[in-house]
């Protein structure tokens, strides 16, 4: 039978070591009892990263706050496939970006078969209607 890890929580160094550990990135707080998680949606969240910063009451996000923070993501994705090219050679990128379009590699629903790619339908028109 194995003892559980609550015997070295009672422990003094443990004790320490999550002081300082909350002292330096705050305490941890579970997803589901965050009230900033609780309270995001995709507009508010989309508005925070058009404008690194929360939503106030009044603040407007227009579609071309969305589109301009998806297109700096799509030549993200871009770079990112250069790189995956460059560090994993013989495994095909799950991403492609193509005529501005973001495709996803998918893995094929039948033995035999060979996978393909299908478009991510993630849009900044879906964000500002949502």
């Amino acid at each position: 039978m194995r003892r559980s890890c609550h015997h070295i929580e009672a422990r003094s160094i443990y004790k320490r070591r999550r002081e300082l550990n909350e002292a330096l990135f705050a305490k941890i707080i579970p997803v589901h009892e965050d009230r900033y998680y609780q309270r995001g949606t995709a507009g508010s969240l989309a508005f925070e990263s058009a404008f690194d910063r929360e939503l106030e009451p009044g603040a407007v996000l227009r579609y071309t706050d969305v589109e301009a923070d998806y297109a700096q993501a799509r030549a993200n994705l871009a770079v990112f496939e250069e790189v995956w090219k460059r560090r994993v050679p013989n495994l095909p990128c799950p991403l492609h970006v193509e005529d501005g379009k973001v495709l996803c590699r998918m893995k094929p629903d039948a033995r035999g078969r060979e996978p393909y790619w299908e478009e991510h339908h993630d849009t900044a028109e879906q964000i500002v209607t949502n």
